[in-house]
């Protein structure tokens, strides 16, 4: 089953990224790349298409985001236990902040979040900004989540167009949400304000009766910079 990775990365760092720290993320990528390609030869080198980037948080820069695709978490698996992944984490660790809350975030979502479009949509990785929505559903509430998801996610497709908006169930459980899951959504758009224009929708109320149906929810806006 194909999996979207997401990981969220504190770092120890809290003033702007150096051009020496953005070239260490760019090995990182870089022998991610290399490693992928010569496990599965049939991906598209271009990252856009196979689904891989990296984000900084706008609203804390000191917080990074991760994406990528992978046939399966066993295929993610052999990637974690390489040698590669190992020579380039040992310089990429001492830059994470491992503390409290500020913990690393790691986890996968069902299906391709990230390469998945219709032939009038362009890349949820394309975007100028992209936002993130974290959503806590108790576990008797997740059939009525997803069908109101379906039934109302075009209001804001309407918005962040020619940009997609994707959501996906978490895999791997939070021990800490005993009886719950997540649902991540992800939107494209032009910029936050456009974000934030979407609740003048006409019908932006049918849409913001998922926020009923949910425990808790975190939303936070990226830019891409690998």
């Amino acid at each position: 089953m194909v999996v979207s990775e997401l990981a969220i990365l504190p770092l120890t760092a809290k003033n702007e990224l150096s051009s020496e720290f953005l070239a260490l993320l760019e090995r990182f990528q870089a022998t991610r790349d290399a490693w992928v390609l010569k496990d599965d030869p049939s991906l598209p080198a271009d990252r856009t298409a196979r689904g891989t980037s990296m984000y900084r948080q706008l609203e804390d820069p000191t917080v990074l985001l991760l994406t990528a695709q992978w046939e399966s978490p066993e295929a993610h698996s052999r990637w974690i236990a390489s040698a590669e992944n190992a020579s380039v984490m040992a310089d990429l660790s001492p830059h994470l902040d491992t503390q409290g809350e500020r913990a690393v975030v790691f986890f996968h979502l069902e299906g391709p979040v990230f390469t998945s479009l219709r032939p009038d949509e362009r890349s949820l990785l394309e975007a100028p900004v992209m936002s993130v929505g974290r959503f806590s559903v108790g576990n008797e509430k997740r059939d009525e989540f997803q069908r109101t998801f379906d039934e109302t996610k075009d209001v804001v497709e309407d918005v962040a167009r020619p940009y997609p908006l994707r959501g996906a169930w978490r895999i791997e459980k939070d021990e800490r949400e005993a009886g719950r899951d997540e649902f991540v959504i992800y939107c494209g758009w032009a910029s936050v304000d456009e974000h934030m224009s979407s609740g003048q929708h006409p019908r932006y109320a049918a849409f913001q009766a998922l926020q009923k149906l949910v425990s808790s929810a975190d939303i936070r806006h990226y830019q891409r910079i690998i």
